[in-house]
């Protein structure tokens, strides 16, 4: 599928499903923004008391007093909340309950709310990893962006002094780091997001999902469409961000009141994030039948009666080996993706279709491999 197709797929999706998902998503974001309320006011006073501490001088008594002050006016369950409850367990939580959903939905078969948050607990320690994980991941190429950024101000400086001349030399230079600082932050975040899908939906072990995600982000033969998702998908994440920031500011400038802005940014957070969710299902799948054959994989997989020799097969001498019109279609569909598969997963599909297919055969291929049986029954078409 097209970036264009995978889009209106997952819009579709959502706009068909958007009750239990805006419902799932409901559930981790309401009592954050609650909690973020009830913190505000004493965060907000704690930044007017270090500011009038910075303004004393540092010796002075007063700053003691200021200080102690400032760390009583903090809510500690709120605070708790916000940095641990909502990173370590609502987020990893709904990421699951929300990518099993997806799936079910996909797949025409929706589980229920509360069947896709018990299959979320089974996998919340796993996606915990992968969230910290990555999280280490971006810190350590922040930290060296940091450093980079600083050492080409030190040189920038240096050698042109101080003054806008100085400012405007730094911001030519910088602009093209900044740039691939972007795309670069923009490909770790789709990496990301497809080992979050990858322990959610498929793979266990954390360490193997984060292999699975970093793998298909950085695929050679995908890279000008995974570029061109990434800087997407960041795009949607930013500007909706921005968006829902000037929306909520303008709401507040207008009615004075802190609850209207918080609850329409989280029901804009709601909507972006439950659409971007499918989105990253519905390209995750497409990525893995593109290069990894998984659609071929379950159909070998799905098993087939051998062809009784009767009907249009037999008249067309299509039934002669036993097999039926399905396994021909998908040794047909194999051979057409041979070459667009990953080497490891065209054998592991030759593998599949080999098991489907040896018992019916009427007559006994055991000296052919997996792939040569596939090619022969291929040839005996023609």
């Amino acid at each position: 599928m097209s970036i264009g197709e995978i889009l209106d797929r997952a819009i579709s999706t959502y706009v068909r499903w958007y009750l239990p998902l805006f419902v799932i998503l409901a559930i981790a974001v309401i009592p954050v923004m609650l909690l973020q309320l009830a913190a505000t006011p004493g965060l907000t006073h704690m930044g007017d008391v270090f500011a009038r501490m910075n303004r004393l001088p540092v010796g002075d008594l007063e700053r003691t007093r200021l200080l102690s002050e400032a760390f009583r006016s903090i809510d500690g369950g709120s605070i708790f909340a916000i940095f641990i409850m909502w990173p370590l367990i609502l987020f990893p939580l709904t990421r699951n309950a929300l990518y099993t959903y997806a799936e079910g939905a996909l797949e025409n078969v929706p589980v229920s709310i509360v069947a896709a948050f018990r299959a979320s607990i089974a996998r919340w320690v796993a996606q915990i990893v992968v969230v910290l994980g990555y999280f280490a991941i971006a810190l350590v190429i922040g930290l060296l962006a940091f450093v980079l950024f600083i050492s080409i101000a030190a040189l920038v400086f240096g050698g042109a002094g101080r003054g806008t001349g100085a400012g405007v030399a730094l911001l030519i230079v910088a602009m093209p780091f900044v740039l691939a600082f972007w795309l670069g932050f923009a490909l770790l975040n789709v990496a990301f997001e497809l080992s979050s899908v990858s322990v959610a939906l498929e793979e266990s072990n954390p360490v193997r999902a984060m292999g699975n995600g970093w793998r298909r982000t950085f695929d050679r033969a995908l890279r000008r469409r995974t570029i061109g998702i990434a800087l997407a998908f960041s795009a949607v994440e930013l500007g909706g961000s921005l968006a829902l920031f000037v929306l909520g500011a303008l709401l507040e400038s207008l009615t004075h009141l802190s609850l209207l802005p918080a609850v329409v940014s989280a029901i804009g957070h709601i909507v972006i994030s439950g659409v971007l969710g499918v989105f990253v299902v519905v390209y995750a799948r497409d990525v893995r039948s593109r290069r990894e054959g998984y659609d071929l994989l379950r159909a070998a997989a799905i098993p087939v009666l051998a062809s009784l020799g009767s009907g249009d097969e037999a008249a067309d001498g299509a039934a002669d080996d036993g097999l039926a019109r399905e396994d021909r279609v998908l040794i047909e569909q194999y051979l057409a993706r041979r070459a667009s598969l990953e080497g490891n997963a065209a054998h592991a599909i030759a593998t599949a279709i080999a098991a489907r297919i040896r018992p019916k055969l009427r007559a006994s291929f055991h000296y052919l491999d997996d792939v040569s049986l596939i090619e022969h029954i291929a040839r005996s078409r023609r």
